[in-house]
């Protein structure tokens, strides 16, 4: 590859960026993972590899520890603090414990040792990438979709609220000008304090959590007690979020009965 990485949208071939002071031992790592389907780069320092990962957007980093002037850990530190989430293996001979630890508490994906059969090693190392990419745009995924969930209820016209342990713990515009408060007025208020009495709050609670206990949702009608102390007859539905709790997380929509 040597430095021709295309800044374009996930490929199907994983960029690797091998970092060995080990001319020997990068002829080796080049062989093995191209024949893997891996489209690989190398630098034979810290300070090359930095430069590198500055310019083009490798998919993982894989570094051997032992290198003059700086080590794979420092490189890891330095990567780190600048790209928390990119994939980084430590791929070294050295094989103390303390170094395998370091790494795994600096944020490396993974630490390997060298040694042994090459083919079984690299065979290894393979999979290891293969995991270490995955996981991430499995995360990157996820938080895509949160992102896009997140800015859909946001933008909702109906009421929504987040609520947890019988505590408001998200809510969006609409339902906060509903209920005459802005959203920080209403994070971290019990919801018992938005029922307009006690009786209110009681009777709905035990339907709530007959329903959620049966099937996970709940549709009860509510009066509700706005900021300046008027009543607000309401149609509230709600799913849980965690089925091994249901009555602990649930997701509430609010919409006022006229």
């Amino acid at each position: 590859m040597n430095s021709n990485i295309q800044s374009t949208e996930r490929k199907k071939t994983i960029n690797v960026l091998v970092v060995d002071d080990e001319p020997f031992l990068v002829d080796i790592a080049q062989i093995f993972l191209e024949k893997n389907n891996f489209c690989t780069d190398f630098a034979y320092s810290v300070d090359e590899a930095l430069k590198k990962i500055s310019q083009y957007p490798y998919d993982i980093i894989v570094s051997d520890y032992q290198m003059p002037q700086k080590n794979g850990i420092e490189l890891l530190k330095q990567v780190r603090a600048t790209n928390p989430t990119l994939p980084f293996i430590l791929f070294t001979g050295r094989s103390r414990e303390e170094i395998a630890i370091l790494a795994l508490n600096e944020g490396a994906d993974f630490y390997i040792q060298k040694g042994g059969d090459p083919k079984a090693q690299f065979m290894e190392l393979s999979h290891k990438i293969r995991r270490a990419v995955e996981r991430k745009d499995n995360a990157n995924a996820i938080e895509e979709r949160n992102e896009i969930l997140s800015a859909i209820l946001a933008a909702s016209p109906y009421g929504v609220t987040l609520v947890k342990n019988r505590t408001v713990q998200w809510v969006n515009a609409s339902l906060a000008l509903m209920l005459g408060y802005n959203t920080k007025e209403l994070i971290g208020i019990p919801v018992r304090n938005l029922y307009a009495t006690e009786e209110d709050y009681v009777a709905a609670g035990k339907q709530i959590m007959s329903e959620l206990d049966e099937n996970g949702q709940s549709k009860i009608h509510a009066r509700l007690i706005r900021k300046n102390g008027s009543l607000m007859e309401c149609k509230i539905q709600m799913a849980c979020l965690n089925t091994k709790n249901p009555l602990y997380t649930r997701m509430v929509t609010i919409t006022e009965k006229h």
